[in-house]
């Protein structure tokens, strides 16, 4: 019983140091900004995001607030 408590404990814990935690993707090997979930820095590349047409797009079943995606077609 005493292990499974402890064990509780420690994924209690853990869970909550994993959500805090936020990514740098770089070259420099430098932290990420603090107010970051994601911080990319690069000074030869850039960032890629989905690419589809508008019906594609249309067709996103309940899209997120700010969803960004790159249309290909229309206007």
């Amino acid at each position: 019983m005493k292990k499974t408590i402890a064990l509780f404990i420690i994924c209690f814990i853990t869970s909550f140091a994993a959500v805090a935690q936020s990514v740098a993707i770089n070259n420099e090997g430098l932290t990420p900004h603090p107010s970051a979930i994601l911080d990319i820095r690069s000074a030869g590349k850039g960032l890629l995001i989905p690419r589809m047409s508008e019906e594609d797009r249309n067709n996103i079943p309940s899209p997120a607030i700010g969803l960004t995606i790159y249309q290909t077609t229309g206007m």
